[in-house]
């Protein structure tokens, strides 16, 4: 992944527009990219992760709450416990990519008291990296929320990775097009006429 790099007309539209110095635009620079995209490119998949997750969260939350209905707490105990599951964003369910070093597999899921951990060999090329986490990610959505029990569980998963990256193939080939700007000057503009920021 290439750096986000900035010429000199832009860095002084920016400093002039932002208030902010040569000083500040550069440690931004510095983090993002050699923190923050490196960061980014380990969560294959982030937002299908994401999603999946939270679908599976809504689902315990709710399995949660109509258990704590029937444990003979107090009413005020009940709606404290609602309360907090709904407003503080609690976390019932994660799935956690973690990349392992001479795997004899290319991706397995190991299931964990609150989510799924999936391994992925990381010799495997990036294609492939995405691939096998989506071929898990399917295993996850045939388990936990289509609930499919049968022998063809693994075709399942596989059929589930096909369609996600076949989507996640057609957002960058159509959709992605329609965010791109030519050139750092125009999304500049753009920005600046989008919060109309003078």
């Amino acid at each position: 992944m290439a750096n986000v790099e900035l010429d000199q007309t832009i860095t002084d539209k920016l400093k002039e527009a932002f208030k902010v110095s040569d000083e500040d635009i550069q440690k931004l620079l510095t983090f993002f990219n050699g923190t923050l995209k490196p960061a980014l490119k380990a969560h294959y998949l982030s937002h299908l992760v994401t999603s999946i997750e939270e679908m599976i969260n809504e689902s315990q939350k709710k399995e949660f709450l109509e258990y704590i209905r029937t444990t003979g707490n107090t009413e005020d105990n009940i709606a404290t416990l609602t309360k907090i599951v709904n407003e503080k964003r609690v976390r019932m369910f994660s799935i956690i990519l973690v990349p392992i070093k001479n795997a004899k597999r290319k991706a397995l899921s190991l299931r964990k008291q609150g989510g799924v951990i999936i391994c992925y060999a990381n010799y495997l090329d990036e294609n492939e990296k995405r691939f096998a986490i989506a071929h898990e990610l399917g295993h996850i959505v045939n388990d936990y929320i289509l609930g499919t029990i049968d022998d063809n569980k693994e075709y399942r998963a596989s059929l589930f990775a096909y369609i996600a990256l076949l989507d996640k193939n057609n957002f960058y080939k159509n959709e992605a097009p329609h965010y791109i700007t030519r050139t750092d000057i125009e999304l500049f503009n753009e920005y600046m006429n989008t919060l109309h920021i003078s």
